[in-house]
């Protein structure tokens, strides 16, 4: 008899905890996703017509550049051509010149690389920027709580977000004589 009573209290626990044990189970944990911002980058077609146009905007110069070294790389064989038939005043003449103008031709060149750098990074940023607004929005309708990127975290919800906590436990610790703070 006791061993069919201690049977059916152990049958009776059980079926008591199986809702409780599936529910359990049943709950979600965090979801967590992971993005490669590199690749919504090199993948996107808004990324790929933002870069061309900035290629388009920086073509005229660049190809306005080229020409110039192009005529001075001819100049520079011309004169060690005409050096030989030169006077020594026309041939320092000459030589001056030709540094003269390779050395504004060097300092057009690292402006132009410099101010298309400058333009690159602008266009990278507010890229990166729509991106990860984006990211954030896919996150939170789609139930994320953590995503995380190359570079970081990107979107934290609110209920997993310790920060309020951490920060009321570090004040609280600071204040002369305050209890610590509670632990969840």
């Amino acid at each position: 008899m006791i061993k069919k009573t201690t049977a059916l209290a152990a049958l009776l626990s059980m079926a008591l905890l199986a809702p409780t044990l599936a529910a359990a189970q049943a709950a979600p944990g965090p979801r967590i996703g992971v993005v490669s911002i590199r690749a919504l980058v090199q993948g996107s077609t808004q990324a790929k017509e933002k870069f061309k146009a900035l290629n388009e905007e920086f073509a005229q110069r660049e190809r306005q550049l080229q020409a110039k070294q192009k005529e001075l790389k001819d100049r520079q064989a011309k004169l060690q051509k005409d050096l030989q038939v030169m006077g020594a005043e026309e041939r320092r003449s000459a030589e001056a010149k030709f540094r003269d103008d390779d050395r504004d031709l060097t300092r057009r060149v690292n402006e132009f690389q410099e101010d298309l750098n400058v333009r690159r990074n602008e266009v990278a940023g507010r890229l990166q920027e729509d991106l990860y607004r984006e990211v954030r929005a896919y996150a939170v309708a789609n139930g994320y709580d953590i995503v995380f990127s190359e570079s970081g975290v990107v979107h934290v919800a609110q209920g997993v977000d310790l920060t309020g906590k951490v920060l009321a436990a570090v004040e609280a610790k600071a204040k002369p004589g305050a209890k610590p703070a509670a632990k969840p």
